[in-house]
């Protein structure tokens, strides 16, 4: 058993690690989030019928069909808000607000489960939400500050429907694999926005759909290592973890991605030092968590 939980805390940590570097991509590339979106779903799917198929991909019952879907065409809002978040305001602030999916789980998942609600999980949630409204107000002039409003409200609509797309995969983490549940998730994904994608070409012209060659490197690695591999691995975790430790651990995605942010985008400058504080604050929630599942178990 401890061999199981400390392999899933590996592919657990390991998959954050790679999503990491998720918005950072979501910067580099030169598309609005709707393609953006799209095309990534579209490599991951393509990439796990090549490679998937045969050996990793299960069948489904029918009637946990329509569940399946639900949580692909949540998983897609989320990217989209994700995507929209970092477009508004930048990495750092949307993978800050992101933190946030913990707070959420401590709510939504007791309720779906039927559980009662844990105080500790609460209590962890809300010092994470204290440490994002340091940040909210870290920006160093308040022109800054208001300009990331739009962007902080969609960055915490994607925590919140990450919250409830993995709330929704625990439920049948232990009836398929990984693999099985991030195919259906993807595929679901892509089916729905390209209905969509028309209508967005449409309005937009077709310039703003085509990517560039230097975009297209970045769209393989966001659609297979970013995707396939990381939420595959997330998947497979849950199988032994609950869906709040594996919520709360995801916020050191943030840590991950803002240092990259700064390094590339020097977007520290931009922030004073009650940005440093709400991450200090987050990764402390995180920490203390670890120290709490840690004495549960013994």
């Amino acid at each position: 058993m401890n061999t199981l939980f400390n392999g899933a805390y590996f592919q657990m940590h390991l998959a954050i690690f790679i999503w990491g570097f998720t918005g950072v991509l979501g910067k580099l590339i030169q598309l609005d989030e709707t393609p953006l979106v799209w095309y990534r779903v579209m490599i991951a799917s393509i990439f796990m019928l090549l490679f998937f198929t045969k050996n990793k991909i299960q069948k489904i019952d029918r009637k946990d069909f329509p569940h399946l879907t639900l949580q692909g065409i949540v998983l897609a809002i989320h990217w989209l808000a994700f995507y929209a978040a970092i477009r508004y305001s930048n990495v750092s602030i949307t993978l800050c607000c992101m933190a946030a999916t913990a707070f959420f789980t401590s709510l939504i998942e007791p309720l779906y489960f039927k559980k009662k609600i844990n105080l500790v999980e609460i209590l962890l949630g809300t010092i994470v939400i204290i440490g994002i409204f340091q940040i909210f107000y870290s920006p160093t002039n308040t022109e800054m500050t208001s300009q990331f409003s739009i962007g902080i409200f969609l960055g915490l609509t994607a925590a919140f429907l990450s919250s409830l797309v993995t709330i929704l995969s625990k439920k049948y983490s232990s009836k398929y694999n990984g693999y099985t549940l991030t195919f259906y998730q993807i595929f679901t994904g892509f089916i729905i926005l390209s209905i969509f994608m028309p209508f967005y070409v449409y309005q937009n012209g077709v310039s703003t759909w085509i990517p560039s060659w230097e975009d297209w490197i970045y769209l393989l690695i966001m659609g297979i290592v970013c995707t396939v591999i990381a939420c595959s691995l997330v998947l497979n975790s849950l199988q032994h973890l609950s869906s709040y430790t594996v919520t709360l651990n995801i916020n050191l995605e943030p840590v991950y991605g803002i240092i990259l942010a700064f390094l590339i985008f020097k977007e520290n400058e931009h922030f004073n030092y009650r940005f440093y504080v709400g991450a200090a604050v987050i990764l402390t929630a995180v920490m203390l968590h670890a120290l709490y599942i840690s004495q549960k178990k013994n």
